[in-house]
């Protein structure tokens, strides 16, 4: 029977929507529920409600459009526009033919319509902020710039102008009614459809999804030519529709720009920053109340991102100094500042750097509380910590308030690609050179436009000095406090080419997944189990006891473990291809990749030169009928030479028998001595190795998951 023709659109929809989102949908979507709900409405709300509202004023003008433009001073320029193309449309229907006549109306009257609803759904899905805006702002903008005219400028369609059955009618007939609900046959200068045919294609070239990217390319392309072949609209309305659509692109690309977008996600509310401003104030307030009561000379100072008005939104950490006089005694100074901090602060727990601090919560906030000695001039530093008081104060006199910004945007950046901090385990910036690189540089694209061609024995100052100090570090910023310092110094070699590969990469091809990148999700372990036998490579696995110790603690004493078995490897000439390790759970992990696990058994071992006759003898002696050789001593480009067994033929074998032997660490030797285990080929996969081995095996950037 006959299905309703409501009832066919819908289900050609469905099936549309299905294969797009088989086809197109990355493997790790977006979840949508309750909790993802409040965040998608916060984010798109008023982007849906633009475009909702625009397709309810359209429907309304579509049904009033007779009465209004009746009523409106209007002259009816088909005929001229008829006459300055010279028939260059109608002349299209001698190309009709069966074959494209379908191709370009299924382009027309299913494509099109399901083009202007699922690239929204599929970037929601997929987490792709920039383009899901751009497409949704495509609807208002574009139809407020086309209004005018389709009141006051009514063009025919081609087909009604000269009399023809356009082949989208004569094969769906039953579609005209629908068709007629949604436009009306005057109102085609400028083509909407071609302006967001091309708009579609516009916010895709944001999305990082390729293949999604050159479907709507195709698509924009075949719409074009659809409403030319299938005599819908005239090429004047074609070329108005492309420069609304590039009107639109102009003005969203401003609007809403990757760093616009970040900047929106990352920079602190007016009412958050009131808020923090408020809480710092409150714990300054408690800090000289514990000053009072215990009759102590000192000043509460704020410093940090928060005094510099550079924090992020989602890391308020309040860092609090009090500042003793230069004649308090060290010792005097550590224990007062541990007492202030632990009567100040929830949960406090005593911290190390130079000397004790206390770190807890104040109010819910992380905070710290930070004993060091009030100075008049650097040079009389006595602590490590002395000088971070002058810090705050340069930063806040030298910064405007748009660079506060631009700090806060090359933070986020750094951040999503893995190269902000500069403790152990990242070896890279702080927040203190973030700031001084815009300073230096003026804004966040700048940093990045001069970080890309950094290299070891990159040299940096802010303000020229005569006489510079000497650094030996791969990257060096004096800082412009104390500039027989190198802010620069945490910053490691392999963390400057990182950031340096970022700067290129999103210079190339900017997006919000460098500030924000998806979470890599481990996979499960049968899925890792396949992977690892498909790799032309075998697995070792080394795991012990995690130690009761600040994780911070542990990366350099974990890179210092895996320097020390790739030096154990290839002493007993095993390569090894790469290695990871993992801290922060029960269990320290190193995960190491050969080429091959097994060596054969036998080895040469080349001895002295033929010509010297002593050590020649006395290595014949050693090795004739030696238990472990495998052949007789003999002579090869002039030397002695002699097929030995090997000590160790399988490198896990090697692990469990040497590993101790040398220095891994403080923590990891102790640990290690009391016991641990070395797993080879399927057995290093568990639920416990997941989230190494995941790592591990994806070979991609942050930014490209």
């Amino acid at each position: 029977m006959d299905l309703p023709v409501w009832v066919v659109v819908v289900l050609v929809n469905l099936l549309l929507l299905g294969a797009g989102l088989i086809l197109f949908l990355p493997e790790t979507p977006v979840p949508v529920g309750r909790k993802e709900g409040p965040r998608l409405v916060d984010k798109y709300g008023k982007f849906l409600l633009a475009a909702g509202a625009v397709l309810l004023v359209h429907l309304l003008l579509v049904q009033a459009d007779a009465a209004i433009t009746s009523r409106l001073p209007y002259h009816d320029l088909t005929p001229q526009v008829d006459a300055l193309e010279r028939g260059a449309v109608p002349s299209l229907q001698h190309l009709w033919n069966p074959p494209l006549d379908y191709f370009f109306s299924i382009v027309y009257v299913a494509i099109h319509p399901w083009m202007l609803y699922f690239p929204i759904l599929l970037y929601v899905l997929s987490d792709e902020e920039r383009p899901a805006k751009a497409n949704l702002l495509m609807f208002p903008l574009a139809y407020v710039i086309a209004l005018p005219f389709y009141l006051l400028m009514p063009i025919n369609n081609v087909y009604v102008y000269h009399h023809v059955q356009s082949p989208v009618f004569d094969l769906f007939p039953q579609l005209a009614d629908i068709y007629y609900s949604f436009t009306t046959v005057n109102n085609t200068f400028p083509s909407l459809q071609v302006a967001f045919a091309v708009l579609t294609a516009n916010a895709a070239r944001y999305s990082r999804n390729r293949n999604f990217r050159i479907f709507a390319y195709a698509y924009a392309v075949a719409l074009v030519l659809a409403t030319l072949y299938l005599n819908i609209h005239w090429i004047v309305d074609v070329l108005g529709g492309l420069l609304v659509a590039g009107v639109v692109a102009v003005f969203t690309s401003r609007f809403i720009s990757t760093e616009r977008l970040a900047l929106q996600r990352v920079k602190p509310t007016p009412e958050e920053a009131q808020h923090t401003v408020e809480r710092a104030e409150r714990l300054l307030g408690r800090l000289r109340d514990a000053l009072a009561e215990r009759k102590l000379r000192g000043k509460p100072m704020l410093v940090g991102s928060v005094a510099k008005d550079t924090y992020l939104r989602s890391n308020v950490d309040l860092d609090a100094f009090v500042l003793f006089p230069m004649d308090v005694p060290r010792e005097s100074l550590e224990t007062w500042g541990l007492d202030l901090g632990r009567a100040t602060l929830d949960d406090p727990e005593e911290k190390y750097a130079e000397h004790p601090y206390t770190h807890g919560l104040f109010e819910g906030v992380k905070a710290d509380v930070v004993p060091a000695y009030e100075i008049a001039d650097v040079s009389q530093r006595m602590t490590a910590v002395d000088r971070t008081p002058f810090h705050t104060r340069f930063v806040l006199r030298r910064m405007s308030r748009e660079q506060r910004d631009q700090v806060r945007l090359l933070k986020a950046f750094m951040k999503g690609v893995g190269v902000y901090g500069a403790e152990a385990k990242t070896h890279g910036f702080s927040g203190y050179l973030c700031e001084l690189l815009v300073l230096k540089y003026g804004s966040f694209r700048r940093v990045l436009e001069a970080g890309q061609g950094w290299k070891p024995g990159t040299f940096l100052v802010l303000d020229m000095l005569e006489g510079t100090p000497r650094f030996n570090d791969p990257l060096v910023f004096l800082d412009p406090v104390d500039t027989r310092r190198n802010a620069a110094s945490a910053v490691s070699s392999e963390t400057l080419a990182h950031f340096a590969e970022s700067c290129r990469a999103y210079l190339r091809r900017e997006g919000l997944q460098f500030f924000f990148p998806r979470q890599l999700v481990p996979r499960p372990p049968d899925e890792l189990e396949l992977a690892v036998r498909r790799r032309r490579s075998e697995f070792i696995l080394v795991r012990t006891r995690a130690p009761d110790v600040l994780e911070d603690h542990l990366h350099d004493q974990m890179r210092k473990a895996v320097d020390a078995v790739k030096r154990l490897l290839e002493r007993h000439e095993f390569d090894l291809k790469r290695a990871s390790y993992e801290v922060g759970g029960r269990e320290l992990l190193i995960l190491l990749e050969l080429p091959r696990i097994r060596l054969p058994d036998t080895v040469t071992h080349t001895g002295p030169p033929v010509r010297s006759k002593e050590h020649a003898e006395r290595f014949r002696k050693a090795w004739s009928g030696h238990r472990d050789a495998r052949s007789p001593v003999y002579e090869e480009e002039g030397r002695l030479k002699v097929e030995r067994l090997r000590e160790f033929r399988r490198a896990d074998d090697l692990l469990r028998a040497k590993l101790l032997e040398y220095d891994l660490g403080k923590h990891l030797n102790e640990v290690m001595r009391e016991g641990f285990a070395v797993e080879a080929g399927l057995d290093v996969v568990d639920e416990d190795t997941a989230r190494l081995l995941t790592r591990h095996l994806n070979r991609k950037k942050s930014w490209e998951f």
